[in-house]
């Protein structure tokens, strides 16, 4: 899916498809931010005034992401250990990408979900 072809890329797949499933983008949202990142032509199917109008979305959402983040540090909602919490789970998520161990891919998404329940916010 993100053109990536090997068994091992394949479950790292699976783990982002997963973590996709929870966050507040849908799938074609994350296809275009790559697309953006990449600074690609888009193979998607979809038509040029919807892509943009994504990509408008995607802009406002990450931006509202971005304040809340600044809003809930500021209050002390979020701390510092919460936030390199997840900066270390995304780290090791990463790594996954390019790990040659064989791996339980359910284990991995059921200690993610641990961990972030347990930085619980309220």
């Amino acid at each position: 899916m993100y053109s990536m072809t090997n068994k091992k890329i394949n479950k790292f797949n699976d783990i982002i498809t997963e973590l996709i499933k929870k966050s507040q983008l849908t799938q074609r949202q994350f296809e275009i931010i790559l697309n953006e990142r990449k600074k690609e032509k888009t193979r998607l199917p979809i038509t040029s005034g919807a892509y943009y109008r994504q990509v408008k979305q995607i802009r406002i959402k990450l931006n509202r992401l971005q304040h809340t983040m600044l809003l809930l540090s500021c209050f002390e909602i979020i701390d510092e250990k919460t936030i390199n919490i997840i900066l270390k789970l995304a780290k090791q998520v990463s790594l996954i990408k390019y790990s040659n161990q064989i791996m339980d891919i359910d284990k991995i998404i059921l200690v993610i979900n641990q961990l972030i329940k347990q930085t619980k916010l309220l």
